[in-house]
């Protein structure tokens, strides 16, 4: 048998082509309702101590990561400046210039906070923190931190701490600093590591090391209050 190239392209065009509207079979709402009434009915019947479960369950609660993150940073920041005046603040503060002074808290605490916000703050639609930033942020504190040490050091003859950059005087005064330190970054990082445990326990190594980053630079800002150490 032959067929001629129009009968070929009209019948590939109605094997192509959707059926219309007009071609489908009209749908009952009745059956439609009678299909689903008779699903449902065969479904299984919950026992009593499954409902009892489901019924009393308590809802789940929202997470709130900027809520999370303000209450997180402000009881740090507090923590870190209450802690500094119970040790006593550096004897040398009223006499250092003022604006290298406030320039030196203004970087910690921004720091801690730009670190806070980048793991405790997923992107919208993300449950993940963003330990990617988390960790740039990080390396340009620290950079920031060392460069600052070294050439913008200040100091007041007669009130701040002088010694000479040996292995001798390093070991006499870092213990204190150490424990100093360690001892403010404690509540920041226990309570930024409870916020995120989940996130910890599944492996996310990248937050474990922001968050000591973040904490690290509450303990920068704390010996910054109190040692009157001239860097």
């Amino acid at each position: 048998m032959t067929m001629n190239k129009s009968t070929i392209t009209s019948g590939r065009s109605m094997a192509s082509d959707p059926p219309s509207d007009h071609e489908l079979p009209p749908l009952n709402l009745n059956e439609l309702l009678s299909a689903a009434r008779a699903d449902a009915a065969r479904l299984p019947v919950l026992g009593n101590r499954l409902r009892a479960v489901v019924t009393d369950a308590p809802s789940a609660s929202l997470r709130r990561p900027i809520h999370r993150f303000a209450m997180l940073s402000g009881a740090s920041i507090t923590w870190t400046v209450g802690f500094a005046a119970l040790s006593g603040f550096r004897r040398d503060a009223g006499e250092l210039p003022q604006l290298w002074f406030a320039s030196y808290l203004a970087a910690w605490t921004v720091g801690f906070t730009l670190l806070t916000f980048a793991i405790q703050v997923p992107r919208r639609g993300e449950i993940m923190p963003r330990s990617a930033l988390a960790a740039r942020i990080a390396i340009v504190l620290a950079a920031f931190s060392v460069t600052a040490g070294l050439l913008l050091a200040r100091h007041v003859p007669g009130l701040s701490t002088m010694y000479g950059p040996s292995l001798s005087n390093i070991l006499h005064y870092a213990p204190y600093c150490l424990r100093m330190g360690l001892l403010t970054a404690a509540l920041p990082l226990v309570g930024a590591a409870w916020l995120l445990r989940g996130t910890l326990w599944s492996g996310e190594r990248m937050a474990g090391l922001t968050i000591g980053a973040a904490s690290g630079s509450l303990g920068g800002l704390m010996l910054h209050l109190h040692c009157p150490i001239a860097e």
